[in-house]
């Protein structure tokens, strides 16, 4: 594989396993680019060409004023997902003092593992043996 497409293939990866609220808005914004770019290398009709700008720009708009609403309203909301399931894990004290979490791009939760350990302490909670 050529080097630039090995590029363009990793950057791909990176942007997936950093998904965020506004990650389809960014890819949307990366098609209808590489769609203009198309359009214009094969000299397609005119009408396409400012359809295809069009439809940018207004993704591209959207995009940024999505990204100030919700840097102003949830800033957690920008961050990835693992940050935002870590989050909410230690939020409901889900993770204990005992159990040790690393924080970065190699964060790696399993949600499964989370609500059985949270099904688990509400069941223990209600259980009248676990007054004594």
């Amino acid at each position: 594989m050529p080097l630039p497409l090995q590029q363009l293939f990793r950057q791909a990866e990176i942007g997936q396993s950093r998904s965020s609220v506004l990650n389809p808005l960014q890819w949307m914004v990366v098609i209808l680019l590489g769609g203009s770019t198309s359009l214009l290398a094969y000299h397609a009709p005119i009408w396409l060409i400012i359809l295809c700008a069009c439809l940018l720009v207004a993704t591209f708009g959207l995009f940024c004023g999505a990204y100030v609403y919700f840097m102003i309203k949830d800033p957690a909301a920008l961050r990835s997902e693992g940050y935002a399931l870590s989050r909410y894990a230690m939020e409901n004290k889900l993770l204990t003092r005992d159990r040790k979490m690393d924080a970065g791009a190699g964060l790696k939760m399993d949600a499964s593992e989370l609500l059985a350990e949270a099904k688990e302490r509400r069941r223990t909670k209600s259980s009248p043996t676990s007054r004594q």
